[in-house]
């Protein structure tokens, strides 16, 4: 909703996600969404929603310019 909707929306906690292609081809060309603050935390481990999910999230999120947060962890699919 952050990437389609910036006005309804300040910010994102997404922990093992990744973004949906449906998602993608309808990213708002709002100026709200460069204000969006991501905080994306993947596990390198993660067994169900592969790394590569989270790196191709965080590469879209930096070429919109949005501040994104990144850490990863070893912990599985799973909250430490």
């Amino acid at each position: 909703m952050a990437l389609t909707r910036p006005d309804k929306v300040s910010g994102i906690a997404s922990f093992s996600g990744r973004i949906l292609e449906t998602t993608k081809s309808n990213i708002s060309k709002n100026s709200k969404l460069k204000n969006l603050k991501v905080y994306l935390s993947h596990s390198i481990n993660n067994n169900v929603l592969q790394y590569t999910y989270a790196e191709a999230s965080k590469n879209l999120l930096d070429s919109l310019n949005i501040e994104t947060l990144f850490k990863t962890d070893n912990f599985g699919h799973t909250l430490p």
